[in-house]
């Protein structure tokens, strides 16, 4: 019985490692992308600009709050997190591409 929990246990940690691993993977992936496209993560780099009250109106709370008060959403809670779709995505203020 002690082997077969030892076995679990160096199962749950690969599969830990493994999955800590693809995430940095795709995170580095994504910054090359993010590089290679453009952003709009600041208002320097941002070349458009939109009144506020446009913004509040066609955002919701959040995405307000995340993109023009430098708020965060909680970790591993977005739409996206576990989105593996295919598609270019868009900044949602200009929609500049982001990456693919």
């Amino acid at each position: 019985m002690a082997s077969i929990g030892r076995h679990t246990g160096c199962l749950v940690q690969h599969l830990m490692i493994q999955n800590r691993k693809t995430f940095y993977d795709q995170l580095r992936g994504l910054s090359k992308a993010t590089a290679l496209l453009g952003s709009c993560r600041d208002k320097k780099s941002c070349k458009v600009a939109f009144p506020q009250a446009e913004l509040r109106k066609r955002l919701s709370p959040q995405q307000y709050h995340v993109t023009q008060e430098k708020g965060t959403e909680s970790a591993f809670t977005g739409e996206y997190t576990f989105n593996k779709d295919d598609g270019i995505y868009q900044c949602v203020v200009c929609k500049t591409p982001l990456f693919k």
